[in-house]
């Protein structure tokens, strides 16, 4: 498991370069930054960077519910998983229920 980590530590830091590129040239409304900001979400919450995965999203998510579709389910899904393993329940069910409507 040690060389696990130690490789998912090596994709972290080349999807946040990757991430902050897209982010700086061509906006978080964009296709490609927001399909590389979800991939950098599942590395983060593999390895438990909660505060991360909150800060994004909350500029995330607005981008996320205009868009519509799956990328708004995704986002809302993502920012109720990670308010959920914050303990923050009562916030996380609101978001939960967003997604069912």
């Amino acid at each position: 498991p040690e060389e696990l980590v130690e490789l998912q530590l090596v994709e972290e830091t080349r999807l946040e370069k990757l991430f902050s590129e897209q982010r700086r040239d061509r906006g978080l409304d964009d296709e490609v930054t927001l399909k590389t900001f979800f991939k950098l979400f599942d590395m983060w919450i593999q390895l438990y960077r909660l505060n991360k995965c909150y800060e994004a999203l909350e500029e995330i998510v607005p981008i996320c519910r205009k868009r519509g579709g799956q990328l708004h389910v995704q986002g809302v899904q993502a920012l109720a998983f990670t308010l959920w393993k914050q303990s923050r329940f009562r916030e996380a069910v609101v978001l939960f229920r967003e997604m069912e409507e």
